[in-house]
C-alpha cells in the first residue's frame, strides 16, 4: 500500500473552492477521500444537502458507518461547506432564507460533526476535526448577520467538543481554522452584492483587484501541514501565521 493508504478524509463542500483543493491534495497523497456536496461526482462523492438537516445527518451517517468499522492510521473530517446568502439587513430577511442559512452553516454542520464523533468513537486512529471558520465569527458585519451568527456558534461548538473529546479514550483533536479571504465562489457572490445590502463590498472588490486573495490550494496545504504536525486540541489556527 502507498503511504496514504491507511488514511481517511471527509470534506464537506468538497466540489469547489477550499473543499475541492483539499480533495485533490489528499487524493494525490493516496488518502481515501469522501466529499460531501450537492454537485460533486465520482466514487468519492456522497450526495448531501446541508439545507435539509435530517437528511444530511442520515446521509453522512451512512457514509461514516462502514468506514468506521475499518482500520485507519489517521482520520480527518473537514467542515468546510458554507453559505453566505442571504446578505442583507436582518429586517429584510425572510423566514425561509434564515432557516436555510442556519441549517447549512450551523445546524447541519453540528449534526454531521456529531455523527462523525459518534461513529468513530471506538476508532483508535489519530482523528482530527477541522472547522473552517471566518473572521465573521469574531465581529459583526452589516448585512451578514446570519453568517456571523452561524460562524460564531460553530466555533464555540468546536471548542466545547474539544473539551468533551479530551475526556474520551480515543479522542478527536478539534480545531478551528481561519483561512482569511480566499478566492472562492463565495467571494465572487459577495462582490456582486449591492452596497446597500453589504457596505463592505468595496473592500472585497479591492482585495480581488489587488491580488490579495489567497488561493484555495494554499489553504489546503496549510490544513494538511497542521494535521501532519499534530494539531493542538481546542486551538484556533490562522492561515496567515503560515504565510
Amino acid at each position: 500500500m502507498g503511504a496514504g493508504a491507511l488514511n481517511l478524509v471527509f470534506v464537506t463542500g468538497g466540489s469547489r473552492g477550499i473543499g475541492r483543493a483539499l480533495v485533490e491534495h489528499y487524493e494525490a497523497a493516496g488518502w481515501t477521500v469522501r466529499e460531501f456536496s450537492r454537485s460533486g461526482s465520482g466514487a468519492r462523492h456522497v450526495p448531501l444537502d446541508l439545507a435539509d438537516t435530517g437528511a444530511a445527518i442520515a446521509a453522512a451517517t451512512r457514509a461514516f458507518e462502514p468506514l468506521a468499522a475499518m482500520t485507519w492510521e489517521r482520520v480527518l473530517f473537514v467542515n468546510n461547506a458554507g453559505l453566505a446568502a442571504p446578505v442583507a439587513p436582518a429586517r429584510r430577511l425572510d423566514d425561509a432564507a434564515i432557516s436555510r442559512n442556519l441549517n447549512v452553516n450551523l445546524a447541519s454542520a453540528i449534526g454531521v460533526v456529531a455523527a462523525f464523533a459518534r461513529c468513530f468513537a471506538a476508532s483508535p486512529a489519530a482523528k482530527t476535526v477541522v472547522n473552517v471558520t471566518s473572521g465573521a465569527a469574531l465581529k459583526g458585519y452589516f448585512g451578514w448577520s446570519l453568517y456571523c451568527a452561524a460562524k460564531a456558534g460553530m466555533e464555540n461548538f468546536i471548542r466545547s467538543l474539544a473539551v468533551e473529546q479530551a475526556a474520551e479514550p480515543y479522542p478527536i483533536a478539534c480545531i478551528n481554522l481561519a483561512p482569511g479571504v480566499v478566492d472562492t465562489a463565495m467571494q465572487a457572490e459577495l462582490r456582486a452584492t449591492p452596497v446597500a445590502d453589504f457596505p463592505d463590498v468595496g473592500r472585497f472588490i479591492d482585495l480581488k483587484h489587488s491580488g490579495a486573495l489567497r488561493a484555495p490550494e494554499a489553504v489546503a496545504h496549510v490544513i494538511a501541514r497542521i494535521v501532519e504536525e499534530g494539531p493542538k486540541n481546542g486551538e484556533r489556527y490562522l492561515v496567515a501565521d503560515y504565510d
